[in-house]
């Protein structure tokens, strides 16, 4: 029972009636550990080759990191590792649609973890980005976007809500004052990935 089977469900299956259209009923008896019982040898062996399976994959190096980065202050401030992480999604996964600004909310950030220089394996993205996250892809005029960050980074702290950009934005002191190398154009309408849950 339950998503790693830690528990044995016994149940009784019965009959009210000897009429076929009438339906079985089951009833939960008892739940057991699972350490009840002795493990299987094939399935003991079978579970061994998944783990094992999965723990190499884990380790699959995605990129280097090319400073030190950390998630841990993410409710709090901007996050190199958010940051990072924007600027590949950004430039690599949503080249095609010309974003020119990638955000993402703090409590979507969850690692809590410091990086140094070096690799960062896919246990390090699951271990960020723990849940799926939905965004979408929109135009923006430059003042909603620092109204945006403005208001994220004035929230009580922790804040879940805290935007964080990609590297290519300028924040300072919770005000957005460039995009892309280039300062905030207020009516400009900016392309814009933001996750929304």
């Amino acid at each position: 029972m339950g998503s790693d089977a830690e528990l044995i469900g016994v149940v009784d299956v019965f009959w009210i009636s000897d009429e076929p259209s009438m339906p079985a009923r089951a009833e939960l008896v008892a739940q057991l550990p699972a350490s009840t019982f002795a493990a299987e040898a094939r399935v003991e062996a079978f579970a061994r080759m998944k783990r094992a399976w999965v723990e190499d994959m884990m380790g699959a190096v995605l990129f280097e990191l090319p400073a030190p980065a950390s998630s841990a202050d993410v409710r709090f401030g901007q996050s190199g590792v958010a940051s990072f992480l924007l600027d590949l999604v950004k430039k690599q996964g949503l080249a095609r649609e010309r974003v020119e600004v990638a955000i993402i909310n703090g409590g979507a950030v969850r690692g809590n973890a410091s990086y140094p220089v070096g690799p960062f394996i896919l246990k390090n993205m699951y271990s960020e980005f723990a849940f799926p996250t939905e965004f979408s892809v929109l135009q923006l005029p430059g003042r909603t976007l620092v109204q945006m960050v403005t208001w994220s980074h004035a929230r009580l702290k922790p804040a879940p809500e805290l935007l964080h950009l990609d590297g290519d934005c300028t924040v300072s002191e919770g005000v957005l004052s460039a995009i892309n190398g280039k300062p905030v154009e207020p009516a400009r309408l900016y392309t814009v990935r933001h996750t929304y849950k």
